[in-house]
């Protein structure tokens, strides 16, 4: 009896949190996921050794790829539009004013783009404790999640540690951020990683004041 109630807890834990009770169903992923990489830096800081992340995302941002394939064009294009008009510059058949132009024109849609998608999440991971029996009242006491995002280039991503009881929903950005906690924003596509990313965005909405009927607790 003691055996059918522990497998019917550890399913539920599974079910709601995206977590398996059990810590042989838990690998480190790969390194890239494994550490703490600050944006815009080339070192990155190891996770705690008590801390694991899940061996799989909890959520998957829809368009990551496409996204970071469009920071990657726009840095080529930036690269070869410079080249070109230092070509330009050079020539004493074309004017000066025309390689600037073309120089602005070149550089300008990198910023521009990753001003608008510097925030979006490509991926969630659930951290396990390792140091607590892995049951539903030690993954939600003072859950936490890490969040992987794309970076300033669109080659590397870059990861950040964040407490599901600081989220809240918010509309910045021109919608491009809707999640934030503390210091960090981030944009998280609705209605994708079924019901274990329903009870995240209830948390955030019952934090921002909203009720859509996804809160059931923490």
């Amino acid at each position: 009896m003691n055996c059918h109630v522990s497998h019917i807890s550890g399913r539920l834990a599974t079910l709601v949190t995206g977590a398996s009770v059990s810590s042989r169903y838990i690998v480190r992923p790969v390194i890239s996921r494994g550490q703490l990489s600050r944006h815009l830096s080339t070192d990155a800081m190891p996770l705690d050794d008590q801390r694991r992340p899940a061996i799989e995302p909890m959520y998957e941002g829809p368009s990551h790829s496409a996204i970071s394939v469009l920071k990657r064009t726009c840095l080529g294009f930036g690269i070869l539009g410079l080249y070109l008009s230092e070509m330009v510059y050079s020539s004493p058949m074309l004017s000066t004013e025309l390689s600037y132009v073309m120089a602005g024109a070149s550089v300008i849609p990198l910023p521009v783009v990753h001003h608008f998608t510097q925030d979006y999440v490509s991926r969630i991971f659930r951290l396990h404790d390792d140091t607590k029996v892995q049951d539903i009242d030690s993954l939600t006491n003072d859950e936490t999640l890490l969040v992987e995002k794309i970076s300033f280039t669109g080659r590397k991503y870059y990861n950040t540690k964040v407490k599901v009881s600081e989220l809240r929903t918010v509309n910045e950005r021109a919608g491009f951020v809707n999640w934030r906690a503390s210091d960090t924003a981030l944009y998280v596509k609705d209605d994708i990683g079924g019901i274990k990313m329903d009870r995240i965005w209830g948390i955030a909405e019952h934090n921002s004041g909203i009720d859509n009927g996804r809160y059931f607790g923490k």
